[in-house]
């Protein structure tokens, strides 16, 4: 397995966290706590993903090298990625506005239906609600689709070059 596919492995499995978290766990038990948790695990996923597709570029010499901060990855996907393979700038506004939440802090998240805690004129705050994560949620479950058969493309022509010289052909 490749460092891509482990990536997007990982992907997944945090967007199925943030999922069941989301629809499962938190009707059940109601604690304002768990959408800062859905919103980190869905975070995690979208950049686990981008990860993925950058360094998948990266193995192929697509993209130049790049810091291996998010925010160096995150660079390379919207500069490189998003205009080559076609990726909706809601996808890339979707990743912008989760990774600015989880920068405000948790104490800066205003959960629908709480009373916000006093803040500093100068910090910002972000309100969240169940129904903007599941929406989040089903943003990111699309985006990860997109990645998903980006990758497997490239997988598949991958391979049958690698068949072909192997058999002494070109392609």
């Amino acid at each position: 397995m490749t460092d891509y596919q482990g990536l997007q492995q990982e992907a997944q499995k945090r967007l199925q966290t943030a999922d069941h978290m989301l629809h499962v766990t938190y009707p059940s038990v109601k604690e304002p706590k768990i959408l800062v948790a859905v919103l980190s695990h869905l975070f995690r996923s979208l950049e686990a993903s981008i990860a993925a597709l950058v360094a998948h570029e990266r193995q192929f010499k697509r993209v130049p090298p790049f810091p291996q901060s998010f925010i160096g990855q995150f660079e390379v996907f919207r500069k490189h990625c998003v205009p080559n393979y076609g990726i909706s700038p809601a996808m890339v506004k979707l990743v912008q506005d989760v990774h600015e939440a989880l920068q405000l802090g948790p104490g800066h998240i205003v959960i629908e239906g709480q009373r916000p805690q006093s803040q500093p004129a100068q910090w910002g705050t972000k309100a969240i609600s169940a129904a903007y994560l599941a929406a989040c949620l089903d943003q990111g479950k699309s985006f990860l689709l997109a990645v998903d058969t980006i990758l497997s493309q490239n997988q598949e022509v991958f391979e049958a070059s690698v068949r072909s010289i192997s058999h002494g052909r070109r392609v």
